[in-house]
């Protein structure tokens, strides 16, 4: 029996991360077919995170702007070292890794849009504004070094396009549960007779609009909601 090749997976959560299934999918599919090590910024507590037989690395807990890129230069330094057979970078913010790591095969996770990641100052901030716009293209730039970018919807799809992203490189993966998530029966619901809305025997549905903004479809989903 064949070892199996090593993958490195790369994440960016938040200290305060709202939900993390949509991330164990990814990692348990790599799970299956590598040996993994996963990095992170702190501790991963989350059990479904946690696979057996897999290396786990925390590199540094710094935040800001600086904390992000010495994560980036720790986290490129080691997949330089241990030259693995795949890089998977879970997070937009990661997309500068590429440019540091040579001819490593990599696939970039591509759910938040740099100017979320980067805002601008509100104020009259000059330099702080220069700084924004670079850290913005540094993004882009390393996302059309990547081997393999994964957009999780049409919009940040043709974003990426628009700013150089090969069609050849980019393939859609939308952000979500498994298609076995559902209510096998339609759940019966309590009516409130003060509310003037007729609700019975309909299945619960739910609308995920994590940050709204124009770049992850915020129009979309108001004009979703008027219907």
């Amino acid at each position: 029996m064949h070892a199996l090749k090593h993958c490195i997976v790369v994440t960016s959560f938040d200290i305060n991360q709202p939900g993390y299934l949509d991330f164990s999918y990814r990692v348990q599919a790599l799970y299956e077919r590598y040996r993994l090590t996963v990095i992170s910024q702190h501790s991963i507590l989350e059990p479904s995170l946690l696979f057996s037989n897999s290396k786990y690395l925390v590199m540094g807990e710094a935040r800001g702007k600086l904390g992000w890129l010495n994560y980036l230069w720790k986290v490129a330094r080691y997949i330089r070292k241990t030259r693995p057979a795949l890089v998977v970078l879970l997070h937009s913010g990661l997309a500068p890794v590429t440019l540091l790591i040579g001819n490593v095969t990599s696939c970039l996770y591509w759910n938040e849009h740099p100017t979320n990641l980067i805002r601008l100052p509100e104020n009259f901030a000059p330099v702080r504004y220069i700084a924004a716009i670079a850290l913005q293209k540094l993004v882009f730039l390393g996302a059309r070094r990547a081997s393999l970018i994964m957009p999780i919807g049409e919009e940040h799809r043709d974003d990426l396009l628009l700013n150089g992203c090969r069609p050849t490189i980019t393939a859609m993966l939308y952000m979500g549960v498994a298609d076995n998530f559902y209510l096998p029966k339609p759940l019966k619901m309590d009516i409130n007779p003060r509310i003037n809305t007729q609700i019975s025997n309909q299945t619960i549905k739910l609308i995920y609009t994590g940050t709204v903004s124009a770049e992850r479809g915020r129009d979309v989903m108001l004009n979703a909601m008027q219907i």
